[in-house]
Order: structure tokens, then C-alpha cells, then sequence
């Protein structure tokens, strides 16, 4: 295993001072004042998807009736990502259209996109700024466009109201591999294996006193007492940002029944709260089928799901993708 990892959930730490409670942490990216603000404006936006080529062109036309924050015309741009993915990789930006209200951009974005399904589980996600001096940019208003809920390959340009950030529950994100290694002798299925790599997470919530001390509990599903399917990833004192690529191995599965199985990523903030430390749920992710009843939490939902999917129909393959934290419901 790679270093950082201890065997069991919460190694290193006293199980009596430490509680877990969950959160709807704030987003970081954009100061709260905005919030006092009224958003004013739309922007046109026009979406091809080419099958042949599996991409998704972005057309960002022009906005209209845009407020720059000091009643001036704004110095504005739009920025926008593929969530989950909120890499440097999958940002795009316009150029700058200096004091204009109704800027006109006529740029063309494109994203790779695996297929349809893939995409069907993605959302568009656009932001407007105002460019001011000394390198400070004030938020205009977003437009998130859910993929699944519109009909890509024929939209036409199509205003769209900026909005407030609605982001308010948004808990970070985190790039997951998945690897899944059946037994080459089916006379030894228990020798099946799923790998799992975590690899980053980026804009986590800033937790107590403005400061976030990640680290990742890793679950296989369902959950047993076994050392064997539960690891802690290390604590990353003080960062919004960590990195791990982290390897773990949930060994000893029977391959007849790994539909039936899935794995849980916690992320967690560990702080203190009068010098008793305090582990605190931020988010979690669930790379799993969606088999909900009593006695179960295989409970995947969109990327996830198809994350898993993908795994299991390349033995021996490492899948990686970005995805949001959730909520524990």
C-alpha cells in the first residue's frame, strides 16, 4: 500500500474524543457579500454534441443587460466547466469585452465527452465576471445547465437568466481511479480484487477557524468488520487542495457477487473544538450500482454509477473521473 495509509478507520486517534457530524459548508471560490447583490443579465448560449467524435461544442454567443458592480459598464468575461471536473484542464475562459454591458464573445468551447450517457450525467457550468484592478474579479451571476434534462444534439441558441451562486451545499470534488481485477481461475473467486486510487480533491470548504484538514475513511460496500476493507488515507494539514495518489487493494471478493459491492470514500475534516478533537463529515462518494433497500447502501447516483459500470466491463483497466462530494442521505 502506499504511505499515509493506515489499515483501520481512524488508526492514530482515540475513538473517545473524536465525534462526526455532517454539514452544507459554503463554497470558497466567491466571497459571501456577493449574496447582498442583485444579479442582472443573460447569456446566449448554443450546445452542439458530435457522436462521430464524441465532443460537446459550447457556443458562447453574447450576454445582455449585465450591471458591473460600481454601476459601470463591466470589463466581463465567462469562464465555464464540465462538472464535475473543476481541473484547470477542463476550464474555459473568453476573452475580455471592456466596458460592456451587452458583450458580444462568438467563442467556441469543446469538451471531450466518452458518449451521450456520459454526458447525460454532467452539468454545464458558466460564470460571468467583472475584471476590476489589482487582480480582485467580482462575480456577475452563473447559468448551470443540466445535461440530462435537454436535448444536446438539436439545442439552438437559447438565453439563459444569470442566477445567484446556487452552490451553496457544494462540498469539493475528488478524482477517483478504479481498477477491477477478477481471478484468472474461476475455481478461486474469493481471489477477485477491486483497486482504488485517490488521487486529489480540489476546492474543499474551508472548515473551523478558516482552516480544512482533509483526509479520506475508504469503505468497501457492503461494510464489514474486516482490517482488510477499510483504510484511512493520511491528514493534509491546512489545504483546500490535497493530493495523495494514493493505491488501496479490497482484496478476497468473490467475483460471482462484485455487482453486488461498491465502495465508499469519506471525506473528512479533522479539528478541535476545546481541545477535543472533532471529525467532520464533508462529503462522500458511493462508486456503486443503485440497489437501495434495508439492507443495503448501494445507493449510486449518476457518475457514480457509471463510473463503476465502466470498471467492471474492463478487467484490469484503471477508469479514473472527477466527481462532487454528496451529502450522506
Amino acid at each position: 500500500l502506499s504511505s499515509g495509509i493506515n489499515a483501520e478507520y481512524g488508526a492514530g486517534a482515540s475513538s473517545s474524543n473524536i465525534s462526526c457530524e455532517s454539514i452544507s459548508p459554503s463554497p470558497t471560490m466567491i466571497k459571501a457579500n456577493t449574496k447582498d447583490r442583485r444579479i442582472f443579465g443573460e447569456l446566449l448560449i448554443g450546445l452542439v454534441f458530435n457522436d462521430q467524435v464524441s465532443t460537446l461544442d459550447v457556443h458562447i454567443n453574447e450576454a445582455r443587460n449585465l450591471a458591473g458592480v460600481d454601476g459601470n459598464p463591466p470589463n466581463c468575461y465567462v469562464k465555464t466547466y464540465l462538472l464535475p471536473d473543476r481541473s484547470k484542464t477542463a476550464k474555459r475562459k473568453t476573452k475580455t469585452k471592456k466596458r460592456a454591458a451587452n458583450p458580444v464573445f462568438n467563442e467556441i468551447f469543446q469538451y471531450k465527452a466518452p458518449s451521450m450517457e456520459d454526458l447525460c450525467s454532467m452539468t454545464l457550468w458558466l460564470t460571468v465576471w467583472d475584471t476590476r484592478q489589482l487582480g480582485h474579479n467580482m462575480f456577475l451571476g452563473e447559468v448551470r445547465i443540466q445535461l440530462d434534462s435537454i436535448q444536446i444534439t438539436t439545442l439552438k441558441p437559447t438565453w439563459w437568466q444569470l442566477q445567484h451562486l446556487e452552490d451553496s451545499h457544494f462540498r469539493g470534488s475528488i478524482l477517483l481511479g478504479l481498477m477491477y481485477c477478477p481471478s484468472p481461475d474461476d475455481k478461486k473467486k474469493k481471489k477477485t480484487c477491486l483497486k482504488l486510487k485517490v488521487v486529489e480533491a480540489r476546492d474543499l470548504p474551508l472548515m473551523d477557524n478558516n482552516r480544512t484538514n482533509p483526509y479520506a475513511a475508504l469503505y468497501l460496500l457492503p461494510k464489514t468488520e474486516s482490517k482488510d476493507h477499510k483504510y484511512k488515507l493520511q491528514m493534509k494539514k491546512n489545504t483546500v487542495n490535497p493530493k495523495w495518489n494514493a493505491e488501496v487493494n479490497f482484496n478476497y471478493l468473490d467475483s460471482a457477487e462484485i455487482e453486488d459491492n461498491g465502495i465508499e470514500i469519506q471525506m473528512l475534516h479533522l479539528g478541535k473544538v476545546e481541545k477535543t478533537k472533532q471529525c467532520v463529515l464533508i462529503g462522500v462518494v458511493r462508486l456503486c450500482q443503485h440497489k437501495v433497500n434495508i439492507n443495503s447502501a448501494l445507493d449510486g447516483r449518476g457518475i457514480e454509477v457509471l463510473h463503476w459500470k465502466e470498471a467492471l466491463s474492463k478487467p484490469g483497466v484503471w477508469v479514473e473521473k472527477w466527481h462532487n462530494l454528496r451529502s450522506w442521505e
